[in-house]
């Protein structure tokens, strides 16, 4: 299995972070993945999304600095 880390701006103006697994062995599989505050729907090419999670900005550009 392969991790995957997807990060997009939703529509509703939350940052948000998918983390998914995918098998490199197998054809591509497509996942919805959920925004948790407005409901906005994002395909996934992964087997499974383990997490998705609103982030918080603030703690990625300080950690990045």
């Amino acid at each position: 299995m392969v991790a995957i880390v997807a990060l997009w701006r939703c529509k509703c103006g939350v940052r948000l972070k998918v983390v998914a697994e995918a098998d490199s062995n197998r054809p591509h599989s497509t996942q919805v993945a959920v925004c948790p505050k407005c409901g906005d729907p994002r395909f996934i090419h992964a087997e499974k999304i383990i997490s998705v999670i609103p982030e918080n900005s603030e703690i990625a550009y300080s950690a990045a600095r």
